[in-house]
């Protein structure tokens, strides 16, 4: 994405090792962490994720930064000014990887996924977290191609993964994206579901008139970032990504931090065409599918069958 290109070269930035953690300096005088793995694994919050935890009640359409959530029953050790957030600003870093999960109706009782994939190529058939058994619903859910232009994309076998006749896939798909946190300095772990690719996509359509207005009117790109908040639907929650400028922030500042990750955390597609993110859970911390994760697939098909929203 041309709005986190980094013109510098990779080779010349200055790294330092303090007690293991890699420091870079954006400047002569700021200095950021850099992590191996990602560190923050950011949920979306729908209505139906708050009925299996109370914690999150008056949190629809805000950001739950689960790393900052020290209490597991109760409000102890919680600061919500760190726990919830109502907007994101960020640098969009890359795609990360894709989940699947095929979930009971919307309207049922049962939470647990029929069957899931933790990388969007091969079905789990045990759910790590509470033992249950999944059934697979093919022996493989997709597999790595190159598109035209090169980039990496998962095309879909089971059937239930895939359109067919103007259906609607039954499995849904999660986009794993990593952004880069303006405000924390660090970089972040979003999946991006159901209703909320459609808007993730009109994202990159926006991408030439900015890079256009930008040139016609001598303004300087390294200047926005993309700002993520949640826009209430009535029986659900949609995600909003735009382009804004603040005076507080200086993204550009932060361009050799995002080139820095995408080149050494993001996953390759191999040559051998092999699944590039088999190691996902060696990129960020976190569940794959956790019960309020679930809770919120089964919120999204309810969402998809009350807005008709197609992606």
């Amino acid at each position: 994405m041309e709005l986190t290109k980094y013109e510098g070269n990779l080779n010349e930035l200055t790294i330092t090792d303090n007690g293991g953690l890699k420091i870079l300096a954006i400047s002569e005088t700021a200095r950021i962490p850099l992590f191996e793995k990602i560190p923050f694994w950011v949920s979306f919050i729908q209505p139906g994720s708050i009925k299996s935890n109370k914690r999150l009640k008056g949190h629809a359409g805000h950001f739950y930064f689960k790393n900052y959530d020290e209490g597991e029953d109760s409000d102890e050790g919680m600061d919500p000014a760190k726990v919830f957030s109502e907007k994101l600003r960020v640098l969009p870093i890359g795609l990360a990887g894709y989940n699947r999960a095929l979930m009971p109706e919307w309207d049922s009782n049962e939470k647990d996924p029929i069957c899931k994939s933790q990388d969007g190529i091969w079905p789990t058939v045990r759910r790590d977290d509470l033992g249950a058994i999944v059934t697979p619903q093919s022996p493989k859910c997709g597999t790595w191609e190159r598109m035209a232009n090169g980039a990496p994309i998962i095309k879909d076998l089971c059937d239930m993964g895939r359109w067919i006749n103007g259906v609607k896939p039954a499995c849904k798909r999660s986009e794993n994206w990593v952004f880069f946190d303006l405000d924390r300095k660090t970089p972040i772990f979003l999946p991006i579901s159901g209703a909320n690719l459609g808007p993730l996509k009109a994202l990159y359509k926006k991408m030439p008139p900015l890079q256009l207005k930008a040139v016609i009117e001598g303004e300087d790109l390294g200047a926005y970032f993309v700002q993520i908040v949640g826009n209430d639907k009535g029986t659900y929650q949609q995600m909003s990504f735009t382009f804004a400028k603040a005076e507080d922030l200086n993204p550009s500042e932060y361009l050799s931090a995002v080139a820095w990750y995408q080149q050494n955390v993001l996953p390759v597609l191999g040559e051998d065409g092999e699944d590039p993110f088999a190691n996902q859970e060696d990129i960020a911390s976190g569940p794959v599918i956790s019960s309020e994760d679930a809770d919120a697939i089964k919120a999204d098909a309810a969402e998809d069958a009350v807005s008709g929203f197609e992606v």
